[in-house]
């Protein structure tokens, strides 16, 4: 059975010549590869996008085998396509140069295509302000958008070219991603109308996460952490204050056991040690310690231990061998970083690279905004290519000012800031860090 579409490529696992974490991408291509082929996915955990490595064994000069290991199933973008991969599969791609459009065969290309399929098919728009008043007549319009994707991806599962995994991680998505909407919505509704707020959230019941597997979905993780922090706590809007991270560690660990338990334990610490506000430090430092041994999960440890990093570096003074770094513009000048930041104004460092799609995406979104944020705010692109001429190419087809990290500092400069992974922005005032772990996209996004 076969499907033309315009995604972008898909995976091949060969398990008799690779062990069962790798994921091979086998790709037969009409024309030579002019750029670097990434594969990257979204760790919600942390924040942050994950690049997988990528090893590529040529073929033939028109034939490549490139190569990712995994360590579980995931959802992985290859060049702007969503693919769900896991060990076992197998796949053969075309790929059509100039075309944007590949030719894939085999038992499960349903894991590649759902995403085209969804992501194309037309739905009803709405504003909320439109519905001011009206929000259970959202909801069934609402309801009616989730009901009719998951048909859609129930028809591809009973055509059977789409995993038993995949389809549940689909199904976890778009219902989780419906019920996090109803909360969303739930917050514009005026406090003393508790009939409209119930039945908008009588679907948030304990019974509905139940099961930590789901936990692989974003959209489960998204549900489940509002459900324990504005339902069970009940928090009000915005609202941050040491009796509410107490009230929401009590009740993660008197209604949650396991990996449900340690995930909503990660999720309020990443949530106050974003704040980056010196009130919490002593408690998070507490938090930090006791967690350090009673979370036992490798991931969720981990990512602790990365957002403990994180506020501790929030409100001081970047060292000198940092602002003395130097940095190379696009005629091959040396420049310090420090006479890039301008002192009493906001300052957004921005890393990216050439073959990052997230990065050329949020660039563009920037190109779109830019008039409206020069008089306020400092941009600095800085390009963590490999190649000069990489960050030439693309510096110039993205018209943009940026600047490349030198070889003799780049590995300083990338573990203070903690990067991979990229994009990556940080908010700089006076030469001191205001937010090592700046969400550029989605303020160019509010503007």
């Amino acid at each position: 059975m076969r499907i033309y579409c315009t995604i972008l490529f898909s995976a091949l696992f060969i398990l008799k010549t690779y062990s069962q974490n790798t994921v091979i991408f086998n790709v037969k291509f009409t024309g030579p590869i002019h750029k670097k082929v990434e594969a990257v996915s979204y760790d919600y955990i942390n924040n942050k996008f994950v690049f997988y490595e990528c090893k590529v064994v040529k073929i033939d000069a028109k034939q490549e085998r490139l190569s990712f290991d995994i360590k579980s199933p995931v959802e992985l973008t290859i060049f702007n396509q969503k693919i769900f991969v896991e060990p076992g599969q197998t796949y053969q791609v075309k790929y059509f140069l100039g075309k944007d459009s590949t030719e894939v065969s085999g038992k499960y290309y349903g894991n590649a295509i759902y995403s085209e399929i969804l992501e194309n098919r037309k739905y009803p728009e709405y504003q909320l302000p439109a519905y001011t008043g009206k929000e259970i007549q959202l909801k069934e319009l609402l309801y009616k958008n989730c009901s009719s994707k998951l048909a859609i991806v129930d028809s591809i599962f009973r055509l059977k070219i789409m995993s038993s995994a995949c389809y549940k991680y689909m199904h976890n998505e778009i219902y989780y991603s419906f019920l996090s909407s109803l909360l969303a919505i739930s917050k514009t509704v005026s406090p003393t109308d508790s009939v409209t707020r119930n039945i908008l959230l009588e679907d948030f019941k304990m019974s509905k996460f139940n099961d930590s597997s789901n936990l692989l979905s974003k959209f489960y993780g998204f549900a489940i952490s509002e459900y324990c922090i504005n339902i069970l706590v009940k928090r009000n809007l915005n609202e941050y204050s040491s009796d509410h991270l107490n009230r929401s560690i009590a009740a993660i660990k008197l209604n949650f056991s396991g990996l449900q338990k340690e995930y909503l334990l990660c999720y309020v610490f990443r949530l106050y040690a974003r704040k980056q506000l010196p009130e919490y430090h002593e408690r998070l430092d507490s938090l930090f310690s006791e967690f350090n041994t009673t979370v036992k999960s490798t991931e969720y440890n981990t990512a602790i231990s990365n957002w403990y990093e994180f506020y501790n570096k929030a409100n001081k003074v970047i060292p000198d061998f940092i602002l003395n770094a130097q940095l190379y513009n696009k005629n091959g000048d040396s420049i310090a970083l420090h006479s890039l930041l301008k002192q009493g104004s906001k300052n957004i460092i921005d890393f990216w690279a050439s073959w990052c799609s997230p990065c050329v995406k949020q660039i563009k979104e920037y190109n779109t905004v830019k008039d409206k944020i020069s008089d306020r705010y400092n941009i600095i692109f800085i390009s963590i290519d490999d190649e000069m001429k990489n960050h030439q190419d693309a510096s110039s087809k993205l018209n943009l000012v940026s600047y490349l990290l030198s070889p003799y500092n780049s590995e300083k400069i990338k573990d203070y800031f903690a990067i991979p992974p990229i994009p990556h922005s940080i908010l700089v005032e006076n030469n001191q860090i205001k937010d090592i772990g700046f969400d550029f996209y989605t303020f160019l996004k509010q503007l």
